[in-house]
């Protein structure tokens, strides 16, 4: 039992995010999310850009976020592609 709960004291170091909310060294010049009055922006890391159920996600969060949160008005979802030919 104590090893489940040790498992769950390690979500908490996710290595993609740090402190502030922003993504890895990679993209750290892009916040993980942005709220903005009532619009809140969330940065999907691109490990996850080719996923699937990618769709199926964003639409289960932004349902979860406006049931808990119903001061929001707007969800985005940030994806940001680079050019690898560019150096």
């Amino acid at each position: 039992m104590d090893d489940d709960l040790d498992d769950l004291d390690d979500l908490d170091d996710d290595e993609d995010l740090d402190d502030g909310g922003n993504l890895g060294d990679i993209y750290s010049e892009i916040p993980g999310y942005i709220l903005v009055d009532d619009t809140l922006t969330v940065a999907v890391p691109p490990s996850l850009h080719r996923d699937p159920k990618l769709q199926d996600k964003k639409y289960l969060i932004q349902m979860d976020l406006f049931k808990f949160v119903p001061r929001l008005s707007e969800v985005r979802f940030l994806e940001t592609h680079h050019n690898a030919a560019i150096p």
